[in-house]
């Protein structure tokens, strides 16, 4: 706990140790005037104002100070918003299943990072008009919004904590622009270079009409050796030998993005996008503690690629009484990868049915692929009266699937049988999943003065989710399933109505100060599991072998209610902006992915109940000209509020526990943001920036209580990035250092519990202790960039 403290005690005192330094630097100080912060117009109500105006909690990061603080990721950017909280697993498996935490919003145990799921993350992302979860490249962006708190009347199922926006910047007709960028950089550690390369073209063709081309490639070497690795043969079987690989979790992005915005007329607007990006990724960004530093112990190396599409259309018409706003896109998203899953199978009880399998060398292959189209029409009143309103019809059709193979290296030739599927398949399972989601939502605001006002907002759904599940276990056979195979396959469907409310009320103090308060709505939408269920009102037993209580095929909605009040406003004559709010969140029927108790399989399940509440605090300080500090807390406590049992077997009996009181998993209590830019002209006139930016997480728990499977702890973390930066006439030169003091600390563990055991039992011989990773940060990185201004 001392040193927990002690982080949080370093990044305080480097604040205000530099605080004092940059300010005597500053020997020409401006008029007053001349220095306020800088107010940035944002789009989260649906139209525009300015972040001050909006009467709930928001933060705004814009595109020129993104580029300072060398975000290009939503890794990155978790580390410059208090209150965001993110457990980075590195490249490989960030965007994979959400990960992302607002409010204390996660039920969700570690040890699912790697798995596909049908059911949204507890905070939604927009990259523009389009809800999609993915580690998009943040490249060419005007802004982005984070909205605190459940968010559900404007932007639908997954805003439960929260929404972030992505808002990239449009083709524009103000004439031509471009600009070419690359970064070169080294990390600790690693045995190559890092490279960054991106472009942007804007090109107006006419007075009406321009095209913008962005593009970026990144190649980050790997900096984790494997030394472990198992030789195959040509027919894929265990030799007996090992060798070792540097470097094993390098990976390469591949972005582009055309845009076209088009004046059709002084009424009419069109802008169109569309975006393309490819990862590949050689392994994971984790480590063996137990075998050293920056070291893994896997025995299959674990290559990763992934390929998103994304493409929108939105069309503007002024109406006169009020704009109509038309929001159409689709996307494409699908990945497959590969997994050592030797450590993790000799763990389980059914192992003891393997035990003498030679090298016990397991590998998991996994697809998934998911696609949608998103169409929502809305009107927002252009007067600005007594009301103001919003009004909007959405529609998503969203398909998924997913595929899981695994295979015990040698088995068929340990058994001395033939595989009626494939060699040494040993398990599989694909899942299909469609959702549709049909909604009427709007905001009504009364002005029932010129400084207090009142929004009611509501938003009425028809969803409909339908899912469908096919397992094999060919070793098994009959004994486990349906014929050789061991089949087992089953499908559900289900709908739901319903609808969530949302009422705010703020009032300006003065001209300068605001205070507010909200009571809103969030949810997720539900579904089904298409496993094998018994129907308990017959005799016989329907699945089979691995028949699971009835409950279990399906998912219900969960649905938080969020009361929060709070001021915000400016003060010192503007040099000073914050935000400081309380709030208080219900959260009901908790979703979360867990496996079955008959057979393991993957599942979407409601828990209980819980509760989140704290406190959030952020502010940006113009002290001169040339001087600002940014700094952002928030305290969270998050806990179950009821006990809960559930998760029944084929008899009925829970088989999963949580006690009113235990924490909820991957929430630290205390999240801290700072950063420092200053900014000077020489005696030979260079324009220099720079910027020290510092980030405090803290420790948390990785599962509900202590001796569950994936129970776990990690421990407060503090990453600290700093930059300066030359302007040359068009040029741009910069040096930068990422994670300044190297910090190894995890980011994420997956239980130690989990590993104690081989084949189910204790295991004295510890022969599985080096399956128990842990996910860390990309070590100290130091690097020089070069960019020009057309």
């Amino acid at each position: 706990m001392m040193f927990r403290k002690n982080k949080l005690a370093l990044m305080i005192s480097a604040a205000c140790v530099a605080t004092p330094i940059a300010v005597f630097a500053d020997e020409a100080p401006q008029a007053e005037e001349e220095f306020k912060v800088e107010r940035i117009e944002v789009t989260a109500s649906r139209r525009a104002k300015s972040l001050s105006s909006v009467p709930y909690n928001i933060s705004a990061v814009d595109g020129a100070a993104l580029e300072k603080a060398g975000i290009t990721d939503f890794t990155k950017l978790t580390r410059n918003i208090p209150g965001l909280v993110f457990s980075d697993t590195g490249p490989r498996n960030n965007g994979i299943s959400g990960g992302l935490i607002m409010r204390g919003m996660n039920a969700q145990q570690g040890g699912f990072e790697d798995f596909y799921r049908s059911s949204d993350p507890a905070v939604s992302t927009y990259i523009g008009e389009t809800p999609l979860f993915v580690n998009l490249n943040m490249r060419d962006i005007n802004r982005v919004e984070v909205l605190r708190g459940p968010q559900g009347t404007l932007y639908g199922s997954g805003s439960l904590g929260g929404t972030i926006r992505y808002i990239q910047n449009d083709a524009s007709l103000d004439g031509f622009d471009a600009h070419v960028s690359t970064k070169l950089s080294k990390s600790q550690e690693a045995g190559g270079m890092n490279t960054d390369t991106e472009f942007m073209v804007n090109l107006p063709l006419s007075d009406s009409l321009a095209v913008r081309l962005v593009g970026a490639y990144v190649d980050n070497s790997g900096f984790i050796d494997a030394d472990r690795l198992e030789t195959l043969d040509a027919n894929l079987q265990p030799t007996g030998e090992t060798f070792s690989k540097k470097d094993i979790n390098d990976n390469e992005v591949k972005y582009g993005r055309f845009a076209l915005t088009w004046d059709v007329s002084d009424k009419v607007a069109v802008d169109f996008n569309y975006q393309v990006q490819a990862d590949e990724v050689a392994g994971r960004q984790a480590v063996a503690r137990n075998v050293g530093e920056y070291v893994s112990a896997i025995k299959q190396l674990e290559p990763f690629s992934a390929d998103v599409q994304v493409a929108s259309l939105d069309i503007e018409v002024d109406l006169g009484f009020a704009t109509m706003t038309s929001s159409s896109s689709a996307y494409k998203n699908e990945a497959d990868s590969s997994y050592d899953q030797s450590y993790s199978y000799a763990a389980q009880g059914f192992w003891a049915y393997y035990e003498g399998l030679p090298r016990e060398v397991v590998t998991g292959i996994k697809t998934y692929r998911t696609d949608a189209f998103i169409q929502e029409l809305r009107l927002v009143s252009n007067d600005i009266g007594t009301f103001e309103w919003v009004v909007g019809l959405y529609v998503n059709s969203w398909h998924g699937a997913s595929s899981a193979e695994d295979y015990a290296r040698g088995l068929d030739a340990f058994f001395a049988a033939p595989n009626p599927q494939a060699q040494d398949l040993n398990y599989t399972n694909i899942q299909k999943d469609s959702f549709s989601d049909k909604a009427i939502f709007g905001e009504l605001t009364y002005h029932v003065s010129d400084d207090w006002q009142m929004t009611f907002g509501a938003r009425f759904f028809d969803q409909e989710f339908e899912s469908y599940q096919r397992i094999t276990l060919p070793t098994c056979g009959v004994f486990c399933g349906e014929g050789d195979l061991g089949l087992s396959e089953a499908s559900a469907k289900q709908s739901f109505k319903d609808q969530i409310f949302k009422f705010n009320t703020s009032y300006a103090v003065n001209s300068d100060l605001m205070v507010y308060a909200t009571v809103s709505e969030g949810f997720r939408h539900g579904g089904s599991n298409g496993l094998p269920i018994d129907d308990p009102s017959t005799p016989a037993t329907e699945g089979g072998v691995f028949a699971n209580d009835a409950t279990l095929g399906a998912y219900q909605p969960d649905k938080a209610t969020n009361f929060e009040t709070g001021v915000k406003g400016f003060t010192f004559d503007e040099h000073l902006e914050f935000t400081a709010s309380v709030f208080y969140i219900d959260w009901e029927d908790n979703q979360v992915l867990q496996n079955s108790p008959h057979g393991g399989f993957p599942i979407v399940f409601n828990l209980g109940e819980s509760v989140t509440k704290g406190f959030e605090f952020e502010s940006k300080w113009r002290f001169t000209q040339n001087f600002s500090v940014s700094l952002g807390y928030a305290y969270v406590s998050a806990e179950v509020s009821k006990d809960f049992a559930g998760l029944p077997n084929l008899n009925g009996e829970p088989t999963l526990h949580i006690k009113e009181g235990e924490r909820l998993p991957g929430v630290p209590e205390h999240t801290l943001t700072g950063a420092l830019d200053y900014s000077f002209v020489t005696a030979s006139d260079l324009d220099i920036s720079l910027h020290l930016g510092g980030f405090y997480k803290g420790g948390f728990a990785t599962d509900f209580e202590k001796g569950s499977l994936y129970y776990d702890e990690v421990d407060s973390q503090v990453i600290f990035d700093a930059s300066a930066t030359m302007y040359v006439g068009q040029w741009q030169l910069s040096l930068f250092v990422d994670n300044l003091f190297n910090s190894d600390a995890s980011t994420l563990e997956l239980g130690d519990v989990y590993y104690q055991n081989y084949a189910g039992q204790p295991d004295p011989q510890q022969r599985l202790v080096n399956g128990d990773v842990s996910y860390i940060v990309r070590p100290r990185t130091l690097g020089f960039g070069v960019k020009y201004v057309f």
